[in-house]
């Protein structure tokens, strides 16, 4: 039953959105792939459908639906919202400076999201632009998930249960909380093939004067020719400046 503090939710709005997801991680689908997936009627998929078509969200190839090019302006917009023209010069000028993979992310709805990468022609990209990721995994969630209390690290691990990816992925919660004191003490987190094997990483937050986050700055690459000690000197350095730069350009342009 819905609280009586909190408006209700309109059921035919989410099942719009699980075709909508369903769609996207298929590549495309129709109407009895759907409805066998998601258990709905074939009736009730088609009036979905016909409704996203004609609001031109979705296309129709044969007998199966695609995401249209309406999201893409939509996702275009709330990116922009979220990566200013600094984050996207310090991620370049990084990359640059290690010859490795830099990127900037932010947090939404417990979820680390790739807004920007830029990779050297010598590395790997590890991560996918507009990619969303669990924070226990990797080092931009760890490092963002340093600056919150310990309840709020519950409510996180409660939510998502702390799947692992590797052997080296976080899998309880007193691991996580140990890891994250030793983040806040360092001022820096690491990934060590946590999120997949071969990749390494070390991110740093961009915070504000008040504690406010705006996101962090991460560089790093395949294991093969990035240790943990290339993270930690080579690396770190540089990161420490490109964060504090862009701490300062965002603290003046974008005052929180």
């Amino acid at each position: 039953m819905d609280s009586p503090t909190q408006p209700r939710e309109v059921q035919a709005t989410k099942t719009s959105f699980r075709l909508i997801e369903a769609i996207q991680e298929s590549g495309g689908a129709g109407v009895s792939e759907l409805a066998s997936r998601l258990d709905l009627a074939k009736s009730t998929v088609v009036y979905h459908l016909t409704t996203l078509e004609r609001q031109e969200y979705l296309v129709q190839e044969g007998s199966e639906y695609h995401l249209g090019l309406r999201f893409f302006k939509l996702g275009q917009d709330a990116m922009g919202r979220r990566l200013p023209d600094a984050a996207r010069k310090k991620v370049k000028d990084l990359a640059a400076k290690t010859d490795a993979e830099a990127d900037y992310s932010v947090e939404e709805y417990g979820y680390i999201v790739l807004l920007y990468d830029q990779a050297d022609s010598s590395a790997e990209p590890g991560f996918k632009t507009g990619s969303h990721h669990r924070m226990h995994n990797n080092a931009a969630g760890k490092a963002i998930l340093a600056t919150w209390d310990d309840s709020r690290v519950d409510e996180y691990v409660t939510q998502v249960g702390l799947p692992t990816r590797t052997e080296h992925t976080i899998g309880s919660r007193a691991e996580l909380l140990e890891e994250l004191a030793q983040v806040r003490e360092q001022g820096y987190a690491l990934n060590d093939e946590e999120y997949m094997r071969g990749y390494r990483s070390v991110s740093m937050v961009v915070d504000d004067a008040d504690g406010g986050v705006y996101g962090a700055l991460t560089v790093g690459g395949p294991s093969y020719r990035v240790s943990r000690e290339t993270l930690q000197t080579e690396f770190r350095v540089p990161l420490a400046q490109a964060v504090d730069e862009l701490r300062t350009e965002l603290e003046s342009s974008y005052p929180r």
